[in-house]
């Protein structure tokens, strides 16, 4: 009988663990549904800007600090980084994957990662960097051709942003049962298979066009 039950237990366990990270990536698709509901908030206060993340004198000031200081509790996020372990730690709230655990940690060991998710940098305002591409014109949510497709947000495997055709494939954690949640301008969120290849085929970064 015990060894019935034994493997029984084996056979079921693959399917419980397939069950439960299934689960982890529709929180994970929530979350990103939240934050696109802030980012909705900030664009409607600040008039064209998406979302800011700023570098004041080589400090991080990042995304989620603005929208939490401004909309959130601040008790429930802070930006410091657990080099040790890969956790970005502000477990328990929308900035980090429910994937991400000390059993799964982010993949680099960045102190950039202070959230679970990469940003795209082509669409994100930097405050300290005005003259370059990353702040330009086409970040007013109103003139973008293709919002529906321009990510704004992606599981983020801690080794930078996204900025170009090879990093929207380099820089994301591929973490839920190969596939990683995407965000978009539209403010829809997606999951999409890892392609094994870079570019991501079928996402904008600047908007005008697509991989």
């Amino acid at each position: 009988m015990i060894a019935i039950i034994a493997i029984l237990a084996t056979m079921l366990l693959p399917a419980l663990n397939t069950a439960r990270s299934r689960s982890r990536a529709t929180n994970c698709l929530n979350n990103l549904k939240g934050i696109g509901q802030y980012c909705v908030f900030y664009y409607d206060d600040y008039g064209t800007a998406i979302i800011s993340s700023s570098h004041n004198g080589g400090a991080i000031v990042g995304w989620g600090n603005h929208l939490v200081q401004l909309y959130g509790a601040r008790k429930y996020y802070t930006s410091d980084y657990n080099k040790n372990v890969r956790l970005p730690t502000c477990a328990g709230t929308i900035f980090r994957c429910p994937q991400i655990s000390p059993f799964n940690p982010i993949p680099a060991n960045d102190s950039h990662a202070i959230t679970s998710f990469a940003y795209n940098q082509q669409m994100v305002h930097n405050s300290n960097l005005a003259t370059t591409p990353y702040a330009a014109p086409a970040n007013d949510w109103g003139k973008l051709k293709y919002p529906s497709r321009t990510m704004l947000f992606v599981d983020g495997n801690g080794t930078g942003t996204i900025n170009t055709g090879p990093t929207t494939y380099s820089r994301v954690d591929w973490r839920h049962l190969g596939s990683a949640n995407y965000l978009f301008l539209d403010w829809h969120v997606e999951p999409l298979k890892n392609p094994k290849a870079a570019p991501v085929k079928g996402i904008s970064l600047n908007s005008n066009t697509i991989l």
